[in-house]
């Protein structure tokens, strides 16, 4: 319960005033990524920002719940070029709209290794460049 209340004031913030700049978009074309600069901070030697993505089509995940965008809490460490993900809101619309369909908070995030013309790529050099 905690930690759906913490993902609702999470998204709270995230959703407040949001003015979400377009990132790009795998090769793939799965999806389009956006970010909110305002959110963009600096915490403890990484930087944390959301993210949302809007899937071109219905996405249906391993336990049969379907959305088309989500948002995500990221952070990447500069020094290392690794990203993880702290917490994630999946909703049944577009542009995180509609219900929300999961929501989840990672207390020990994995951090993976930006690869070289990734996604994760463009999220260290959007956060590390301020």
């Amino acid at each position: 319960m905690r930690r759906l209340v913490l993902a609702a004031m999470l998204l709270a913030a995230a959703s407040a005033y949001a003015e979400w700049k377009w990132l790009g978009a795998p090769s793939s074309q799965v999806y389009q990524e956006y970010y909110d600069p305002a959110t963009v901070r600096p915490q403890g030697g990484k930087v944390r920002f959301w993210l949302m993505r809007d899937y071109a089509r219905p996405y249906t995940d391993s336990t049969g719940d379907t959305y088309s965008s989500e948002k995500l809490l990221r952070a990447v460490d500069c020094n290392t070029e690794s990203a993880a993900t702290f917490s994630i809101i999946q909703y049944s619309g577009k542009t995180g709209s509609g219900r929300v369909v999961y929501s989840g908070v990672f207390d020990d995030p994995k951090w993976s290794p930006a690869a070289p013309g990734t996604m994760a790529e463009t999220h260290v050099e959007v956060a590390c460049s301020r």
